[in-house]
Order: C-alpha cells, then sequence, then structure tokens
C-alpha cells in the first residue's frame, strides 16, 4: 500500500492569494489559473498579479487538495492528538513557557506544571484548597505563580 502521508508542505500555498485566508470551495481561478476564494473572486472583477479576468472558472483539482488534505496540529508534540482540515487552526493544546522570566523551558501547560513543581519549589509557594498559607510580595515583583498541590 502506497504511503500517502505529506512529509513537508507549505500551507501557505492553500491559502488565497487576496484575503489570505484558508482556501475553501468553490475556488475559483483566473484565465492563467492563479486561484482565489469565491468572495475575493466576486470583489475583484480581475487577479492582480496577471490581470486577467477571473471568471466563473471554478478549481477543480484545486478543491479536490483542500478537500483531502488533513493537517496534523501543530501542538502534536505537547500532547494534542487532533488533525484539522485546513482551514481550521484552532488548537485546545498551545505551547506555553515557564512563567520564570530567566528559565525558558516550553511545553504543553501539564510540561510547565509538572517542570515548575519539580524544578522550582525552592521558589514557588504550594497551597493546598481550603488551607491558609502565607504570601509575601516583593515591590519589585512582577508577578506570582502559585501551584495547587494535589
Amino acid at each position: 500500500m502506497p504511503d500517502n502521508t505529506v512529509r513537508s508542505f507549505d500551507l501557505e500555498l492553500m491559502d488565497c492569494v487576496v484575503c489570505c485566508k484558508p482556501l475553501s470551495p468553490p475556488i475559483i481561478q483566473c484565465q492563467n489559473g492563479h486561484a482565489t476564494c469565491n468572495s475575493c473572486s466576486v470583489k475583484m472583477g480581475k487577479y492582480h498579479a496577471c490581470t486577467l479576468p477571473v471568471g466563473p472558472m471554478r478549481c477543480l483539482i484545486m478543491e479536490a487538495v483542500v478537500e483531502s488534505l488533513t493537517v496534523y496540529c501543530q501542538n502534536k508534540i505537547y500532547g494534542c492528538q487532533e488533525s484539522f482540515r485546513s482551514d481550521e487552526k484552532y488548537c485546545s493544546f498551545i505551547e506555553c513557557s515557564c512563567p520564570l522570566p530567566e528559565c525558558n523551558v516550553k511545553g504543553s501547560s501539564e510540561m510547565i506544571y509538572d517542570h515548575c513543581k519539580e524544578l522550582h519549589t525552592n521558589i514557588l509557594t504550594p497551597f493546598y484548597f481550603g488551607r491558609k498559607f502565607p504570601v509575601s510580595v516583593d515591590m519589585n515583583d512582577r508577578g506570582l505563580l502559585v501551584l495547587t498541590f494535589d
């Protein structure tokens, strides 16, 4: 069975050259084959790069590519298992940074939580819900990070 996995692909090729939003059917092309989204083709009349008319000519091959394209989330390295159609770009996983300015660790929120709990216990104040704990803030502190412990 052939491997249909794309190893590298510039997703910007799948964006409308006018509005820069992801292309979605119907995709319209000028006489030179430049593709635009339907709403931009109606607004423009002519393609700006070659000045040829953008007519009612659909680009069926580009529509087929867009329909078949599935992209793995860029946050897959942080545990996201989702894949998206080419026009979906939202993900609940996002790269987080350690909140301490001198630390450059990045990862998922869960990874950062574990990182802070393991490596910054001397700087962070643990607290438990329902229990009082002392907090002191220096006037020069930019923030306060509090971790909950189970």
